[in-house]
Parts: structure tokens; C-alpha cells; sequence
């Protein structure tokens, strides 16, 4: 039998550290009571894929994988949970993770990295890397699409949402992407290679 594993430790740092690691186990002990099945304002709308640890670690709020079972997401959740508690500075977040098994099969590692902010959170994952060699080796400029929903990657012929909180399918968000596209110093053959992509992704919009 294989089982995964998932892998991170960071820090926050919050002047109110104590105060919000006491209200972090006041709704942990909530959610436990209802068994984890409803969402949660600071671990977010799927508690039961598995809440990080957490405690107070020089002033710090320390969050960190509990035993590697823990939910990359939820450890983003609670990041911005803190960012927008009064007293919060604005700068960013970030952390990396790694995933293993307890067994080398095939495809089972990798990891990556997530930006949390205030309003946003964007994952970058290892997967993403390898697609990034292979566009070098092949020639290929990737780009980012900036939105008013989200970043979308686009690159070996897809686009990739990265903040996965806002993923609109509409005519307004496609538009926005090719306008970013233009703006952007790309090449003109190389633009429209992502917008055809966008079209592929939003065929209706």
C-alpha cells in the first residue's frame, strides 16, 4: 500500500499573533464538532481534505503539514485569514510545498509554491516547471494573462488558471485576457497563438 504525502512549514507574522491562534482552535474545535462538513471562514470550503497544524512559535503564527496529510489550499485559506485581520500588514505570503509517496511509484513527486495576498492566492506547480524547460527547449515564449478574475498561464497550448477562487467562463474575462495579450511585448505570432488558445478555452465567449 502507497500512501501520499504533503510537506510544508511557514510562518505569519500578525502584532495579534496570540489572539488569533486562540480564535484558530476556537473554530477548529467548532468545525470538529461538525465533523468538518461545512465551510469555514478560516480554513475555507473543504475543511475535511485535511486542516494544517498550527501554534503561536516566537510571535508567530506557525503553520505547517500534520504528518503529510494536510491541505495546501486550507494552509493558503488561513494564510489570507490572517492577512485581512485588522492589524495585518499587506505584504505577501509565501510558501513552497513538496509531494512525495511512500513508495517510489511513478508520477508521485513533485511540489510547488503558492502566493498569498489579501485578495488572491496563485499556485505554481512542479508540473508547471517541466512545461516551462520544455517551451525553452522548444523555442516557445510563455506568458502571463493578467485578469480581473484571476492569472492564467499559457503555455504548451493551454491556458492554465492559476488562482483558482475566481475561475469565470465568460465573454468580459476572454476579452480582458486578449487585451492583456496585446499589450503585451510578445511576438505578434506568438499572441496569436494565446489567443487562439483563449478561444479554445472559452469557445462561447
Amino acid at each position: 500500500m502507497s500512501d501520499p504525502i504533503t510537506q510544508f512549514s511557514f510562518q505569519v507574522e500578525h502584532p495579534d499573533g496570540a489572539k488569533l491562534v486562540a480564535e484558530m482552535l476556537t473554530e477548529y474545535e467548532r468545525m470538529q464538532d461538525l465533523d468538518f462538513e461545512v465551510e469555514s471562514p478560516i480554513f475555507g470550503d473543504d475543511p475535511e481534505c485535511g486542516i494544517p497544524a498550527f501554534s503561536l512559535d516566537d510571535g508567530a503564527i506557525w503553520i505547517r503539514d500534520d504528518g503529510g496529510e494536510s491541505s495546501v489550499d486550507i494552509a493558503a485559506a488561513m494564510a489570507q485569514w490572517v492577512l485581512n485581520q485588522p492589524g495585518a500588514d499587506d505584504d505577501p505570503i509565501a510558501f513552497e510545498w513538496s509531494s512525495g509517496c511512500t513508495k517510489p511509484l511513478l508520477d508521485a513527486f513533485g511540489g510547488g509554491a503558492c502566493v498569498v495576498t489579501k485578495d488572491t492566492m496563485r499556485f505554481r506547480y512542479t508540473g508547471l516547471v517541466v512545461g516551462d524547460l520544455l517551451d525553452e527547449l522548444a523555442g516557445l515564449p510563455n506568458c502571463l494573462v493578467e485578469s480581473s478574475g484571476g492569472v492564467a498561464e499559457v503555455t504548451h497550448g493551454r491556458v492554465l488558471l492559476i488562482d483558482w477562487d475566481e475561475v469565470p467562463n465568460d465573454a468580459e474575462y476572454a476579452a480582458k485576457a486578449k487585451a492583456d495579450l496585446q499589450a503585451a511585448r510578445l511576438p505578434s505570432d506568438e499572441v496569436a497563438r494565446c489567443v487562439n488558445v483563449i478561444d479554445e478555452v472559452w469557445p462561447d465567449a
